[in-house]
């Protein structure tokens, strides 16, 4: 099943496939936010790629359409770069599709700043690196 907001990630789909695949390797770990108990609707979640410590990449991170703008990201994102930092990652990294402004706000409102245009999965994109490198 291919993800409706796959136009906001670095990859082409996002799936529930693409999801317990990234789960399932070392170094990877999904912080899932949901309304309420654990049968509750997934609101978002966020991944954290720190197999390469000590430098993480944070992604892909989502909230559901619907629910934008009510500060479920920065909690789910928040949430995982405290995590992160107990786990001695002392560099966090994301890459930002070029026309992802959006995403681009987002993430300097966290104190992320860009460093680096690259090309990704044949797009520009930009990396951005959090707080002071």
């Amino acid at each position: 099943m291919s993800n409706s907001n796959s136009e906001f990630f670095q990859y082409p789909k996002v799936s529930p496939v693409f999801i317990r695949d990234m789960c399932a390797k070392p170094g990877f770990k999904m912080f899932v936010l949901r309304c309420g108990g654990a049968d509750s609707p997934v609101v978002g979640f966020c991944g954290a790629n720190f197999a390469s410590p000590p430098t993480a990449e944070l992604g892909p991170i989502c909230v559901a359409g619907g629910l934008r703008k009510r500060g479920y990201g920065e909690e789910l994102a928040k949430h995982a770069l405290d995590f992160l930092k107990q786990n001695g990652i002392t560099k966090v990294f994301v890459k930002v599709k070029r026309s992802n402004v959006a995403a681009q706000k987002f993430f300097k409102s966290l104190d992320f700043k860009v460093t680096e245009q690259i090309i990704c999965g044949g797009e520009e994109a930009l990396v951005m690196r959090y707080g002071k490198d």
